[in-house]
């Protein structure tokens, strides 16, 4: 066998005990949580384009804008039509029929959604590009 030309000293400076101790000792870097096995999250991606002028809106209409792209993102091939339930929208906050009425109407008004009334049902929301965005004219 021959002679390992290994020489840890042409590395650079000693690593002494104390040293390692305090490299050690050091924090570990905060991170985002993380949502645990089984537990729901906010799928994405959702494009800011959409989002800021939701978060300009009055009332709770940002509430309601992110209650449709949790359900759209969730239901089978990610549909961007969703059926706006009352238990769908007390999740986030919106339990008054007559506040999720005047959130949808201005998300409406925004061009954010397109909104089919069904008599006696719930509405059926369907998420659409941002006006001006570049996302649906491919």
């Amino acid at each position: 066998m021959s002679n390992d030309p290994f020489d840890p000293a042409a590395l650079g400076r000693t690593l002494t005990t104390a040293a390692l101790a305090a490299h050690n000792s050091t924090p570990p870097r905060p991170r985002l949580p993380h949502p645990a096995k089984g537990e729901q999250y906010l799928g994405g991606p959702i494009p800011l384009t959409w989002l800021l002028p939701a978060a300009k809106l009055p009332g709770k209409a940002l509430h309601l804008g992110i209650a449709l792209w949790f359900a759209a993102v969730r239901s089978r091939g990610k549909n961007p039509s969703v059926t706006l339930t009352t238990p769908s929208a007390a999740r986030f906050g919106i339990g008054a029929r007559t506040t999720r009425s005047r959130a949808l109407a201005e998300l409406k008004r925004a061009g954010l959604v397109a909104v089919e009334e069904r008599v006696g049902r719930a509405a059926v929301v369907t998420i659409l590009p941002a006006p001006g965005s570049q996302a649906g004219n491919t």
